[in-house]
């Protein structure tokens, strides 16, 4: 395909879940773990894979490019089962983040599935970009920009007050983990991410509040993008993974530490993106992919 897909396709597609994370920066797929031939026999891997815009919209304004990472925000209250209360988050680059909204209310789908229009929303009195959001499990929206003096901002209001400069880094990659080795004394999953500092990590098991976010393990090379495998009978609390500059590295201790892997100090290797395919019977649960 030569012809870029318009922002509300890039939408559409792009918010499927790999493991429970959002889909962000996609690639060729270089295998990091064994076993390729086991997944060829996933009738999975065989089904066509189709695209198509969402209905009822308008293009993001002034098409943002490119889209650094798509979220759900999900409905509330009653309305928390209910996929049609579901709200899409669009953090870009260049134009700042993006709720998808009916009728300009912010946090649900439009009835019969017709979504209304994006409508901008600001941690701060302008508007610029954002290199790294998410949304977490507890409705809590995080996003972080490297431009100008860097900032981190943080919303549990469905984007409406935020408090910003939560540890004065920048978060890049932001990653939230569902490993049970890593949540919060109330269950919270915890949040994983690499700052502006080279090498540097954080973490924290309290939703990303400020105050919470802990050192953790350094690594060689500026982070890219966090992911994890999940726990598994040879990995009974599974296993953080970390790409870099310099290819990928894991960590098996909730990420105070970090180990390079095969895939690393190899020339031109860069880990921008990871997805876990289950597969049934394998000693890991499966097969790590990076991009």
């Amino acid at each position: 395909m030569t012809t870029r897909p318009s922002a509300t396709t890039v939408a559409r597609a792009s918010t499927a879940r790999a493991g429970g994370w959002p889909l962000a920066r996609t690639g060729a797929l270089v295998l990091l773990a064994a076993a390729l031939a086991a997944t060829l026999a996933s009738p999975a891997l065989s089904q066509t894979v189709t695209w198509e815009a969402m209905p009822g919209v308008r293009e993001l304004p002034s098409d943002p490019d490119p889209i650094t990472a798509l979220d759900f925000l999900y409905g509330e209250g009653a309305q928390a089962n209910d996929p049609a209360a579901d709200t899409l988050v669009a953090f870009a680059r260049d134009y700042g983040t993006f709720l998808y909204n009916p009728s300009g209310a912010a946090g649900a789908a439009g009835a019969n599935g017709v979504w209304g229009p994006w409508h901008r929303f600001c941690s701060r009195a302008s508007c610029t970009g954002i290199d790294a959001g998410l949304v977490t499990a507890a409705g809590t929206i995080v996003q972080s920009s490297l431009a100008g003096d860097g900032y981190t901002c943080r919303a549990t209001n469905r984007g409406r007050r935020w408090t910003c400069g939560i540890e004065n880094l920048t978060f890049y990659p932001l990653f939230e983990s569902t490993l049970p080795a890593l949540a919060g004394p109330d269950g919270t999953p915890a949040l994983l991410a690499g700052t502006s500092d080279e090498g540097d990590t954080r973490r924290s098991q309290a939703d990303g509040a400020p105050g919470t976010w802990l050192p953790g393990g350094r690594v060689p090379g500026y982070p890219q993008v966090l992911g994890e495998v999940p726990p598994s009978a040879a990995l009974p609390n599974g296993r953080i993974l970390i790409g870099v500059w310099n290819g990928a590295l894991y960590s098996d201790d909730g990420g105070l530490s970090y180990r390079p892997s095969n895939a690393f100090g190899q020339a031109l290797y860069i880990g921008r993106s990871f997805a876990f395919l289950p597969v049934a019977g394998h000693p890991y649960g499966g097969v790590a992919f990076a991009g």
